[in-house]
């Protein structure tokens, strides 16, 4: 080996010495070296449902044939206690790609009574097989473990959950990008998810996200979606209903029926493997919530460019500027159906804690909110902003007009 060495040395220095006198002189051929390059880097402001505003940033790395794909990020919040880190493999030299995932996020929470952190942890690898260049099937296996520790009280045990389960997936996709925040196509994803406690309970989701995009007309695009899901089992998790996605100033609706952000200010040790539902404009976050919901969402989108012509202007906020009208209906619920005498929308629990008095209450009220409204969309400091502006109507009563301000 030693001989070896020193006779690929001396041929390296011959070659160099030969560049050297003559730089137009093709050499080689050279051993191939496979090394890794940042493919990019990128931050941005985000809000999270449960933790709020914060900033995400995430960085990309492959090797030169882009066979393995390196992935890390983390994301901060505005008061820095609420972290989130993940790490990323990606092996896609075969048909099959490969995905090994690692993900720890961090809840802090305090009220006058109660200081409480929640970490959560998983570790996710999941295979996807393409049909074509528009279907595939993902199927993935995890572990996950959360962990609710009292702050306050360094005594009390924590309590932890840890679930082993499985994702089976299928997407497909033909949408077509004609602008930004228009598109064409369909696009569909559905999946069922089963999570098995090692205390032995259980729960089994199912989920479904349809997508229509329609081109009516140059000036005209109408974006439809229905989205759905159900979860069953004696660990069953809750959905959460309401409000939109980064919306800057976000609202949480406070209530005193049990879902997953808790009744007293403290979230629920397992809120991370809650989905959350939106966009239902006119409402606060967690307005509803349920192991069931079904939402539909209406938007007609009208670019200002197609209304001026092409040449109307080089700016990229005119350019990107859109009106928009949508309507928002859903419901979410626990129970067999949102009509039932019996599900969690209609019975409320007033009093206890320190109140003697403790009364259980069933109303028949209709179990769907709806909302409407007028919006605008456009690129602005390098985000694509949206202002809507909303009303609810809840029981057949309008509420007081709601502003979102989003990005994303």
């Amino acid at each position: 080996k030693r001989v070896s060495d020193v006779r690929k040395s001396r041929i390296e220095r011959q070659q160099a010495l030969r560049l050297r006198k003559d730089s137009n002189r093709l050499v080689g051929p050279l051993d191939y070296q496979n090394s890794l390059v940042l493919n990019g880097s990128e931050g941005s402001f985000k809000i999270d449902p449960i933790r709020g505003l914060g900033y995400s940033m995430d960085m990309k790395m492959n090797d030169l044939l882009e066979n393995h794909l390196f992935k890390v990020g983390a994301y901060v919040s505005a008061n820095i206690k609420n972290v989130d880190l993940w790490g990323e493999y990606n092996y896609l030299a075969n048909k099959v790609d490969w995905t090994l995932r690692v993900d720890r996020k961090i809840l802090d929470q305090e009220t006058e009574m109660l200081s409480q952190k929640i970490r959560y942890n998983r570790v996710e690898l999941k295979a996807v097989y393409p049909f074509n260049l528009l279907s595939k099937l993902s199927v993935s296996g995890m572990f996950t473990n959360n962990r609710a520790i009292d702050q306050y009280n360094l005594s009390t045990p924590e309590d932890v959950s840890s679930y082993v389960g499985g994702r089976l997936a299928y997407t497909f996709d033909n949408t077509v990008h004609v602008a930004e925040n228009l598109q064409t196509g369909f696009r569909l994803l559905t999946g069922v998810e089963f999570q098995k406690s090692l205390r032995q309970t259980s729960f089994t989701r199912i989920t479904f996200d349809a997508r229509k995009y329609l081109k009516i007309s140059n000036s005209l695009f109408l974006a439809t979606r229905l989205s759905g899901s159900q979860a069953v089992g004696n660990a069953a998790t809750q959905t959460l209903l309401g409000g939109m996605d980064n919306w800057l100033f976000i609202q949480r609706e406070g209530r005193n029926k049990e879902n997953p952000m808790g009744t007293a200010g403290i979230a629920e040790r397992d809120v991370f493997m809650s989905d959350v539902a939106s966009p239902l404009r006119g409402f606060n976050v967690n307005k509803l919530s349920g192991q069931s919901h079904i939402l539909l969402n209406l938007e007609l989108r009208v670019p200002l460019k197609s209304l001026m012509g092409p040449d109307f202007s080089k700016s990229r906020f005119m350019n990107s500027f859109q009106f928009a009208g949508f309507t928002d209906i859903g419901s979410a619920w626990t129970g067999s159906n949102p009509f039932a005498r019996t599900n969690g929308f209609n019975t409320n629990t007033y009093g206890g804690n320190t109140n003697p008095f403790l009364a259980t209450v069933t109303d028949f009220r209709n179990p769907f909110l709806m909302g409407y409204g007028l919006g605008a969309r456009a690129y602005l400091l390098g985000y694509f902003i949206k202002l809507d502006y909303a009303f609810g109507m809840d029981n057949k009563e309008i509420k007081a007009p709601v502003t979102y301000l989003s990005f994303g």
